[in-house]
Formats: C-alpha cells, structure tokens, sequence
C-alpha cells in the first residue's frame, strides 16, 4: 500500500515529495534528542495518522510512506493534500492503469472544493469520520454517494488503558480546545471545585505531551471538555473513553463550511448516555458534576 501524506511533487513515476518527508522525519528526529518531542513524525492530523499506520502494522499491512516511486498498482491511502487527486487523474489516464484510491478521513473540509470530478473519475473511496459528516458530503456530491463511507479512526485499547495506582481519583481534567469561553466562567467552574474540596487540570488542545494527557486521563474523575467548534470525531475524547473516563461536552451544533451549513453537526458525535453528556450553559454543567461527584449518576465509557 501507498501511503501519500505530503504535498504532490510528481514526474513521471518519481515522487520527489518524498525528500519533503524525510527531511521532516530527521528533524522531528533531532528535535526529540534536543527538545524531548515525543513520537515519530506523522503526516496530515498526526494523531489520525498515527493510530491508522500503526494500526496497519500491527495487521501486517505492509505498506510505503510517501515512496519515490509510485507503483502502478498498489493501493494508494490519501491521508491529506487532495491535490493528489489530480495528479492521480492524469497518471492514471496516462498509464491506463487503475490503483485503488481511498481518501481519508481528514483530506477535505468539503467535497465542494472542486475535488468531486477527480474522486469520481478515481471511483476512490471517501473515508468520513462520522454520520453528520457523510451525510453531508452525500448532499454536496449527490454522484459520489456510493463511495462515501463513515469509518471513524480508533484508538489502540492497548495503550490506553488505566494503571492501577495509588492515586485515587481525585481531580477533573478541564479540556479547552478553541474555545471562546471567558475568565468569568472558567472562574466559576473553578469555584465550585474548590467548594467541593475537588482538584483541576486545565489541558490546553495542543499544548500537552500524550504522555502527560495518559497520565492525567489516569486519575480523573471526568474531563469537561469546552470547545466552540463541532467534531467530526474527536480522538481525544476516544482516548479518554478509553481509559474509562466520562466526558462533559460544551453542545456545538453549528458547522459552515465553504459557505455549506452542516445540518447534524455536533462538538461529539459519538457521546452517548454511558460515556457522558452534552451541556448548553453553566448551570447545566455545574448539575452533571454535582451528580457524578453525588454518585447520583454514574458512567461507564
């Protein structure tokens, strides 16, 4: 399989983007001697593209991460730069050959930016994280519905697993990702802790080591999670349900795109009854945590 993760630089067979991808391994490589970086490096949404190509892996799917030279017929997995997509055209008319192409799940903000003729001249598969997301595109591209397909990205169980330790659980993880909440209310949200004797962890999205994101999922009670944009999956809320911790999410439901408004659009579309809740307000978030914290209600992700 062909792994195509950096931007097309093609002639002929010869993929030069590959020297683009190298270049960027060594020097995640070196930063993770000097700056201590974790992981390796990962083209497109790294941690999409991390669980995929470990995933396969460990399937024994062997396959080549942007290679320098492109074989006519392996099966190419596009994991982000649609500008692929044309090039792909033009070899395949050029050779008469026909790779298998799969798209996805995080190659484009919208099937309608011009994308569409490509993929279905390709007949690719169209990979979306999640039903609102599918839904949508099938509305954008009413010809390429056959080949729109909702396959969400996993989490290896494995590695997100709770330790036991001698910690009990005993704080809240506040996950903030672009979100437009003010001073005002994280302060109360803060207030209300300390009243209740209970410790906060505020995780910045971005701004952590997965290490440290591990080892705070470990020990908490839940994580309430502010955001002001939707989800089209949410690995990190996978990776916290899979460390069984339940999750209390700020409910987004409005997605414009390319000037398309995204009907079904949801900050977590994969929440259910188990694994947490949706709040619209602070008085709502601040009862789901009095009845956690009460045993009122309990949670099993």
């Amino acid at each position: 399989m062909i792994i195509l993760g950096e931007r097309p630089i093609v002639i002929g067979s010869v993929n030069f983007g590959f020297l683009i991808c190298y270049i960027k391994i060594i020097i995640h490589a070196i930063k993770e001697i000097f700056c201590r970086e974790e992981g390796k490096y990962y083209p497109g949404h790294k941690r999409v593209s991390e669980e995929i190509l470990e995933g396969l892996s460990e399937m024994g799917v062997s396959y080549a991460l942007d290679p320098f030279l492109l074989k006519s017929d392996s099966p190419v997995l596009l994991l982000s730069h649609p500008q692929w997509l044309h090039k792909l055209v033009l070899r395949q008319r050029k050779r008469k050959s026909v790779n298998k192409i799969i798209c996805g799940p995080n190659v484009f903000h919208s099937l309608m930016s011009g994308y569409a003729d490509s993929l279905k001249e390709l007949n690719a598969t169209i990979l979306t994280p999640s039903n609102w997301v599918a839904a949508n595109y099938k509305k954008q591209a009413i010809e390429l519905e056959q080949q729109i397909k909702v396959w969400p990205c996993g989490v290896d169980e494995n590695e997100w697993i709770p330790v036991s330790n001698s910690l009990s659980y005993n704080y809240i993880v506040i996950y903030r990702k672009q979100d437009d909440f003010d001073d005002a209310f994280i302060a109360s949200i803060l207030s209300y802790l300390r009243e209740n004797n209970i410790k906060v962890v505020i995780v910045e999205y971005g701004q952590y080591s997965i290490n440290d994101w591990k080892a705070q999922l470990n020990s908490a009670i839940c994580v309430v999670y502010l955001t002001s944009f939707t989800e089209s999956q949410g690995i990190a809320q996978f990776e916290a349900w899979s460390m069984d911790v339940p999750i209390f999410v700020y409910r987004v439901t409005q997605c414009v795109v390319d000037g398309w408004d995204y009907s079904g659009a949801n900050s977590s579309p994969y929440l259910d009854r188990q694994s947490g809740a949706f709040w619209s307000n602070l008085s709502c978030l601040l009862k789901l945590l009095s009845d956690l914290l009460n045993k009122n209600k309990e949670y099993s992700p």
